[in-house]
């Protein structure tokens, strides 16, 4: 009977936001990771993000990241 075979499972986490002056979806992960509690949501933060699309590039605030 062969044996049976082991793996590893990985996991992977992205935070998205939506801009409040031109409504495009962003990734801002590296920005946002280090404001999760230990049940992946922040609350009461001030982080500035500056918008990604040229068009835009405007600088607003996120204050809440939801799980």
């Amino acid at each position: 009977m062969e044996a049976i075979r082991k793996a590893t499972a990985e996991t992977g986490l992205d935070i998205w936001v939506h801009c409040p002056y031109c409504a495009e979806y962003q990734e801002v992960t590296g920005d946002l990771k280090e404001c999760l509690d230990d049940e992946l949501r922040a609350s009461d933060i001030e982080q500035e993000i500056v918008c990604c699309y040229k068009k835009c590039g405007k600088t607003f605030i996120v204050e809440e990241i939801i799980y």
